[in-house]
């Protein structure tokens, strides 16, 4: 399915379809999906990302931009701990 929405916000126009169709939240929970491959997580966060670059208002894009790199560098951290953990330096 992430594949199929990153093919889908490969143009402005259907970038704006899937904002106006109520499709955020899906790409939200597949980003937060613990149980997911990070490959599958990382195409979610690329299309969410489309999508917020697809912005016409140029300073909701700018708000937007903001939060969504704040969010990928604590997913990124999460994960990163994740990684550790797995290794056993750290238990969680």
């Amino acid at each position: 399915m992430s594949k199929t929405l990153l093919a889908m916000s490969s143009t402005a126009e259907s970038c704006q379809a899937m904002r106006q169709s109520g499709c955020l939240p899906l790409l939200i929970q597949l980003i937060h999906a613990n149980e997911l491959e990070r490959a599958v997580r990382g195409r979610a966060a690329e299309a969410l990302s489309n999508i917020v670059q697809a912005q016409t208002d140029e300073r909701r894009r700018k708000r937007e931009t903001r939060v969504l790199k704040f969010l990928q560098t604590v997913r990124e951290h999460c994960d990163d701990l994740k990684t550790i953990a797995e290794k056993g330096k750290l238990t969680l």
